[in-house]
């Protein structure tokens, strides 16, 4: 028994590490179980930032762009009334039809958004 773990230890020592190249290509057999890495002594763990982007500041982030352009359409098109000649009637037609789409796409997301969440109460 001895002797099977020194030809063990022999084989394992004389591994040339360096010639493993890519061992993303090394699929295990049997069930692939996903395991959550909680510590950083943990092979391949990656710390969590605090200041990550998720869901919430992406939809917060896109809802004031949306705000955003409604306000400078609305002032480019109280600055028309106001002062018609220093004022460029291209820019506040853009302005105007930029905070319309923004405005279809956001009111189209939320609506999807309350659509899900229904069907997800449904499901229960």
């Amino acid at each position: 028994m001895q002797s099977f773990f020194n030809s063990i230890s022999n084989v394992v020592s004389n591994v040339n590490v360096s010639r493993v190249t890519n061992l993303k290509t090394v699929t295990p057999t049997g069930y692939n179980v996903q395991m959550k890495s909680t510590s950083s002594k943990h092979f391949n763990y990656v710390e969590k930032s605090t200041d990550s982007p998720n869901f919430l500041n992406y939809l917060t982030n896109s809802i004031n762009g949306t705000n955003n352009a409604l306000v400078n359409a609305e002032f480019l098109q109280q600055q028309l009334i106001e002062d018609p000649d220093n004022t460029n009637i291209d820019e506040v037609t853009i302005a105007a039809k930029e905070a319309e789409i923004a405005l279809n796409l956001t009111k189209s997301v939320i609506n999807k958004l309350i659509t899900g969440y229904k069907e997800l109460i449904n499901i229960r």
